[in-house]
């Protein structure tokens, strides 16, 4: 089962990956602002392309705490777990060679916390500690980096990843079934 849910991911990236060096096109609204989407502040100068970003993850869990931060260029990344019925509560998220990234947590209790935003270097953290409250959903938005996300929930598990070209944003999880999240998978490039 995790064979396939592993390889579900692998072809959701396969599908906006560039094939023998041909240029992934932008979507239609790249450039457009979508309703919660937020806006790009003015920056001085990009990122360079060729050095894919480092992503790494940092998950507050039920009854653990932080876990730690895991960290990966050019592969996926993942924090929370999987087998253990243990809610994520939050999120920390640090990268480099990104540009300008935002997150945002969908709360039990909360609805969509509101967007959180950094630059490369900085760490951005959603969600709640101290509340045992569980994180339902989880947007990213990035306006230089590429990036997949997938999302282990429970009665469900790994719900297979989603993937946008910068600038653009991607979302996993639930809304409105109080389910619980219990790991996140990050790939950015």
């Amino acid at each position: 089962m995790k064979l396939f849910a592993r390889v579900g991911r692998w072809l959701a990236v396969a599908a906006v990956l560039p094939v023998a060096g041909a240029v992934l096109a932008a979507p239609a609204d790249a450039g457009a602002v979508a309703p919660g989407r937020p806006e790009d502040p003015v920056t001085t100068g990009a990122p360079s392309r060729n050095a894919p970003p480092t992503f790494c993850l940092d998950a507050h869990l039920a009854d653990v705490g932080w876990q730690g931060w895991r960290c990966a260029t050019g592969s996926w990344v993942t924090a929370g777990t999987t087998g253990q019925s243990r809610a994520m509560e939050a999120l920390r998220i640090r990268f480099t060679n990104a540009g300008f990234m935002c997150a945002e947590a969908h709360l039990a209790g909360i609805g969509w916390q509101g967007w959180r935003c950094g630059y490369a270097g900085d760490v951005i953290e959603v969600g709640t500690t101290g509340q045992a409250r569980r994180m339902e959903a989880l947007r990213i938005y990035t306006s230089t980096a590429n990036i997949c996300l997938d999302a282990h929930l429970a009665d469900i598990g790994w719900q297979g990843g989603t993937c946008a070209v910068a600038p653009g944003s991607v979302e996993r999880g639930t809304t409105g079934e109080s389910r619980r999240m219990e790991a996140v998978s990050v790939l950015a490039w």
